[in-house]
């Protein structure tokens, strides 16, 4: 009999046991929360805690922290406000050094320098003179020249005139030497030749009142043909002497000038030319000292 009471309530011990495991699992599946991944702590700002540390859920029963999720949109650009100041943006360090002053044109040579008492010598003619300038040894602090190949009136009232005057208005001009003429002469060979010639001393007598302070000499023609050369141009070297001879005297009577006869000179001396009409150096230095000394210079 007690065996059989033994039996029966074996089962019934285990009940308890088993009623309690079972409320207690009914308990907990309805506080379950669902299986779903927790979220995890961020990281920035956090760089000394270990990744692997952090617990990638958090425990049942407990409130889940509300964690910032990063948005996909591109944030907005940041508007500009009153008062904000913009970002510097780099520049060069500002140099120290004085500015630099922009290159000028180099400065003119001054003039050459003469002595109070003494002048410029200026010497316009044709040809003749080019060759006293070119051949002789001139004073380059004195003389100053105003001279063209085959020069005649037109070239004197708009060329020689204008320089004349412009290097007066620069320089202090104690003589001028005048040598003009035989180009229009050339062109026609006569001895009363006199429609030029009082052009010319027209232009030459303004000059004289213009300059009062300045002595101007008229030069007489100094010959040709006598070295048995005769210009190309020139068909009878006599007649030709003759008509330049005689358009000189005519300026010289009807100006002001001062006269120098260079030609009564040259045939003493005997000369020397290249074509029958230009002289060679030695004439024409002797011409230069010989001009030089009959005006006082």
């Amino acid at each position: 009999m007690r065996l059989h009471q033994n039996k029966g309530y074996r089962p019934l011990r285990a009940l308890p046991a088993l009623l309690l495991a079972l409320l207690l699992c009914a308990c907990s599946a309805g506080s379950r929360t669902p299986d779903v991944p927790g979220p995890t702590l961020p990281i920035i700002g956090i760089t000394d805690l270990d990744p692997d540390s952090v617990p990638s859920s958090v425990p049942a029963g407990t409130d889940s922290p509300e964690v910032p999720v990063e948005s996909t949109e591109a944030a907005p650009a940041p508007t500009e406000t009153e008062g904000t100041t913009e970002a510097a943006v780099p520049t060069e360090p500002e140099s120290t050094e004085a500015p630099t002053v922009p290159p000028t044109a180099p400065p003119t040579p001054p003039e050459p320098t003469k002595s109070s008492s003494a002048g410029y010598r200026v010497w316009i003619g044709d040809s003749r003179f080019v060759g006293i300038h070119d051949t002789v040894a001139v004073d380059p602090d004195r003389d100053y020249f105003i001279a063209a190949w085959g020069a005649a009136y037109y070239w004197m009232v708009n060329t020689a005139i204008p320089t004349l005057d412009a290097f007066a208005g620069l320089h202090e001009i104690d003589a001028v030497y005048w040598s003009l003429g035989a180009g229009d002469i050339a062109k026609e060979v006569s001895p009363y030749n006199y429609e030029v010639a009082d052009k010319y001393s027209t232009e030459l007598n303004k000059l004289i009142e213009k300059y009062p302070d300045i002595t101007f000499y008229i030069l007489s023609y100094g010959p040709i043909g006598g070295d048995g050369k005769k210009p190309s141009d020139v068909p009878d070297a006599e007649a030709y002497n003759l008509a330049i001879s005689s358009f000189m005297d005519y300026m010289f009577t009807h100006t002001t000038a001062s006269y120098i006869d260079q030609g009564e000179y040259i045939e003493s001396i005997g000369y020397t030319t290249s074509d029958g009409r230009h002289y060679d150096a030695e004439t024409n230095k002797r011409i230069y000292e010989y001009v030089l000394s009959q005006s006082g210079q």
